[in-house]
């Protein structure tokens, strides 16, 4: 199945030993065909400017870390989906570098792109939710607020909406440095069991979560996220 699938790892230059463990992760699957390296900007890539944080202190009360490197990443998705927007490809997959995927990702997918609603725009291949989904069938659920962007499956139809908002910084619309998609028209949906994580010992702000919880299980209230950012990044 990701075989037939346009892939793109984002990665930080410096951070060479993500790319080493993303790159065996796709070997040791089986992969035939690589996946393209696209470069994720950091905060040193960007300039901040002194009306930016002011704005952000205004909406979240906090400039740090966290709500820089938002604007560091909704800059390197936005050349992403730029760069998609030109493109004959019909979907991609993302990545981030420091992903685990499932071991069985292929047979998978491949069930959960027969069971997804022939509407969706975004699937969101791992999702940890701050607001109750709604189930649509047995495997699939529809988002309604979710925080995490390890690995996402994007058709074409989302590629101008995506690069729109990227390039009209919200902070309150961010899922742990990406716009929250779900607020601006796009069908999006998750597979009822995650088929990828975060890695444990490379992620910067993730904490390795099990492949076989429910993704019911994984739904929070909607002031956890926020709190957890401040906790995370104060």
């Amino acid at each position: 199945m990701l075989n037939d699938i346009y892939t793109i790892v984002l990665n930080l230059p410096y951070r060479k030993d993500r790319l080493e463990s993303i790159t065996k992760e796709y070997i040791k699957l089986g992969f035939k065909n690589s996946f393209v390296l696209f470069k994720s900007l950091s905060v040193k890539d960007i300039t901040i400017t002194s009306l930016v944080k002011e704005k952000l202190k205004e909406e979240i009360s906090i400039v740090n870390r966290f709500t820089e490197n938002c604007l560091a990443y909704n800059q390197t998705m936005y050349n992403m989906f730029d760069f998609l927007i030109d493109s004959n490809i019909d979907k991609v997959l993302v990545l981030e570098d420091d992903s685990i995927l499932d071991k069985d990702i292929n047979k998978k997918l491949e069930k959960v792109l027969e069971s997804v609603p022939s509407d969706w725009d975004i699937i969101q291949l791992s999702s940890y939710h701050y607001d109750t989904p709604e189930k649509i069938n047995d495997d699939i659920y529809k988002v309604k607020g979710t925080w995490t962007v390890t690995a996402t499956l994007y058709k074409n139809t989302s590629f101008k909406k995506c690069r729109e908002l990227c390039n009209e910084f919200r902070p309150f619309d961010l899922s742990l440095g990406m716009i929250d998609f779900v607020k601006h028209g796009l069908n999006i949906y998750s597979p009822r069991f995650n088929l990828a994580v975060e890695s444990l010992s490379l992620s910067d702000i993730g904490e390795n979560k099990s492949q076989t919880i429910p993704l019911d299980i994984l739904t929070h209230s909607k002031v956890v996220p926020i709190e957890i950012y401040k906790e995370l990044y104060k």
